[in-house]
């Protein structure tokens, strides 16, 4: 779904988790990538991207995580096995769960009991010792809150905390859009 020049939505449908929306942003040196999606779902968003944008996994320069969940950093090492260009940006508090150095502290009782939730990853949350998890991320750009990143018509870091303690969103400045998270 097109949401302003150079910036789209997209909806994702996949087999274990729903839809996903990932959203890209372009201009003319660069393919930025908001949330990756869960690990298995690469493939999807992949497909999805060609047919929608006429774009390829390799063509992204920039990975913007939102934050730690496995669903926002799943696909992000495809991406980077994918494109020799691609960055990896995440808020400097989140950046320690996204690359696995230090576990997940929480999930809410309703992002635990809504549907989405596969019996692998509700077994890895309610057996402590398994908690650690095999996804990690090496982040290449620390963000902080009003880092304005000189792309796509400057895309402003917004920290939005509460969900986990280094969530962010981020607010096209060009287009004025809201934070998108």
């Amino acid at each position: 779904m097109r949401v302003a020049e150079n910036i789209e939505m997209l909806e994702v449908y996949t087999n274990n988790h729903g839809r996903i929306h990932p959203v890209l942003a372009w201009d003319d040196e660069n393919l930025v990538i908001i949330d990756t999606g869960y690990e298995d779902e690469l493939d999807k968003i992949a497909r999805t991207m060609v047919k929608e944008l006429d774009f390829y996994l390799e063509d992204i320069t920039k990975i913007l995580l939102t934050h730690q969940d496995l669903d926002h950093i799943g696909g992000a090492n495809g991406i980077l096995e994918n494109s020799e260009k691609a960055r990896v940006a995440a808020h400097e508090l989140e950046a320690p769960y996204i690359q696995n150095e230090k576990q997940p502290e929480r999930t809410t009782p309703f992002e635990f009991n809504s549907g989405r939730w596969t019996e692998q990853l509700k077994e890895s949350f309610q057996n402590p010792g398994s908690r650690s998890r095999s996804i990690s991320v090496k982040v290449d750009e620390l963000l902080k809150d009003g880092d304005v990143l000189p792309i796509c018509g400057g895309i402003r870091v917004v920290h939005t905390p509460g969900h986990t303690v280094g969530h962010c969103a981020y607010f096209f400045e060009k287009s004025k859009i809201p934070p998108s998270s």
